[in-house]
């Protein structure tokens, strides 16, 4: 009998170098690498690009993988291991473009001979690299459909504000389904039209539009929260794949073992869990009313107070005496937390976030219930998809925000209000929910994984 079997696959994955870009295309691999037989193939290598500052990332995923493998290369000095400043993406995204020779270099002579390209969406260049070497070049997107939606459409043609000079004034796009509005501060710099004397912006905008030309286009997202923004895309984009919410890879992060043996004292659903991003730094104002709020709502919680990409020489002042009063019933962390861990414990009910996407697909991966504090870069545009799907509610919003103590409260941070988005998630998110309205673990979507 002949045989029929395919030759190698060998995918090349450019990740853009920031944690919450780069952490779901390696959980992606770790999918892809895992499930070979979901694409047909026989064997499949995947080859990341690194530098040697982002090369740990990749340590867990090399551990679970043989069929992994770095390819590292130096990368301009403005990259490093922690999350960028949202102002200096566009300028990282042009430095890292300088990759394209010596990437192309090493590919002519890749054994297995290169089969696909998989960069992120922010590194439009790598379409070149594609056509140089005439295969398959795939976008994945670490955002929401929404936010790529928006992104396309600004960049196309900037809608007339009814304020021109005011940063409340409302942009109208009636372009993507339901037609939404936003305030100009709402938006993400990156989206808007080039500003005078800054052609770095008119670049990237044009060779992110490059992007539309792509072969395919990969979100971390699902139907069953952004059907109406993917269906849009489906009709401006050659091929659209939402394979999310991407489980992360175990034990990526080690689970800090105290703090899971806290949460195991703790009843179910009974757990308020802050975390507002890997940079945010709260000021002293800000620290006081979300300490009042937590310590008068007599909830347990935990609350990460320094995210892994704050500079040490920043300080975090915590309330005088904070501690000592809910000793017992609340944690205070600084540091990286092992988010997926804690998200998922049973004891956790409320996640109270920035609505990075990332956060937000573990969230809803969790069935946690979100209480959204938006504050800049896309997080504005996430959490609208957050709010008007039901799954949270909006306690703050800006840098320089304060929580109003009273309107927190009574938002409600008890399990009562975590019931009630589980009775909508189980009823309309089952990709999230059991029947019975319990969270369950969603790996990537196999039948989008199928089709790429």
């Amino acid at each position: 009998m002949a045989n029929h079997e395919q030759a190698p696959a060998h995918i090349l994955l450019i990740p853009f170098p920031a944690p919450g870009n780069m952490l779901p295309l390696l959980d992606l691999a770790h999918h892809l690498s895992t499930k070979p037989n979901l694409i047909s193939i026989s064997m499949i290598t995947i080859t990341i690009v690194v530098s040697p500052n982002t090369l740990p990332l990749l340590s867990p995923l090399l551990s679970t993988s043989s069929s992994i493998h770095p390819l590292i290369l130096p990368f301009p000095s403005t990259t490093t291991i922690s999350e960028p400043p949202l102002s200096s993406f566009l300028s990282i995204s042009h430095s890292l473009s300088t990759l394209l020779s010596p990437i192309l270099q090493w590919a002519l002579s890749s054994s297995p001979p290169l089969t696909t390209i998989i960069s992120d969406f922010l590194l439009p260049w790598s379409h070149h690299l594609s056509q140089q070497l005439s295969i398959p070049n795939i976008v994945f997107c670490p955002f929401s459909a929404l936010t790529v939606s928006l992104a396309h459409s600004l960049w196309r043609t900037m809608p007339e504000r009814d304020l021109p000079d005011s940063p409340d004034s409302l942009v109208f796009l009636p372009d993507i389904p339901s037609s939404p509005s936003y305030p100009w501060y709402h938006l993400s710099s990156m989206f808007k039209p080039q500003r005078d004397g800054d052609p770095l912006h008119g670049f990237i905008k044009e060779a992110l539009l490059k992007n539309i030309d792509s072969w395919g286009f990969i979100f971390n997202t699902f139907s069953d929260l952004e059907a109406p923004y993917l269906d849009h895309l489906r009709r401006d984009l050659r091929r659209v794949f939402a394979v999310g919410p991407i489980r992360p890879l175990e034990h990526a992060l080690p689970a800090d073992d105290k703090l899971i043996e806290w949460l195991n004292t703790c009843d179910d659903r009974s757990v308020v869990y802050v975390c507002l991003g890997p940079q945010t730094v709260l000021a002293p104002a800000q620290m006081e009313a979300v300490a009042a709020a937590l310590e008068l709502s007599e909830e347990r919680f935990v609350w990460c107070v320094r995210g892994p990409g704050v500079e040490p020489e920043k300080e975090v002042v915590v309330p005088a005496g904070f501690e000592e009063r809910v000793k017992g019933r609340g944690v205070v962390v600084e540091g990286m937390v092992a988010q997926t861990a804690v998200l998922e414990h049973r004891a956790v009910a409320v996640f109270v976030t920035h609505c990075g996407w990332r956060s937000v697909m573990e969230g809803m991966a969790a069935g946690v219930k979100m209480m959204t504090w938006p504050m800049g870069a896309d997080q504005y545009v996430n959490e609208r998809v957050v709010v008007e799907m039901g799954m949270g509610v909006r306690v703050c919003e800006g840098v320089d925000g304060v929580v109003n103590v009273e309107e927190m409260l009574k938002k409600n941070f008890t399990t009562k209000v975590h019931t009630e988005v589980g009775i909508w998630n189980s009823m309309n998110c089952s990709k999230c929910w059991c029947p019975d309205g319990s969270p369950k673990h969603q790996e990537c979507d196999q039948q989008e994984l199928d089709k790429i």
